[in-house]
């Protein structure tokens, strides 16, 4: 098992978790608040979002 997590919390930036995501090459990024697993982003709700911000 490896120590090195990378998280975020609810309130991170989407863009700067997406950059993040594609650096690290990570598909999925757990979301923390209060040292608890409260969810976690996916590669797919990114570009979801990305698609709903630019029709609207």
């Amino acid at each position: 098992m490896t120590t090195d997590l990378f998280s975020v919390s609810p309130h991170a930036d989407i863009v700067d978790v997406a950059q993040e995501m594609l650096k690290r090459g990570y598909r999925r990024c757990p979301v923390v608040q209060d040292g608890k697993l409260v969810g976690q982003v996916t590669c797919r709700q990114l570009l979801r979002a990305v698609e709903e911000f630019s029709t609207s």
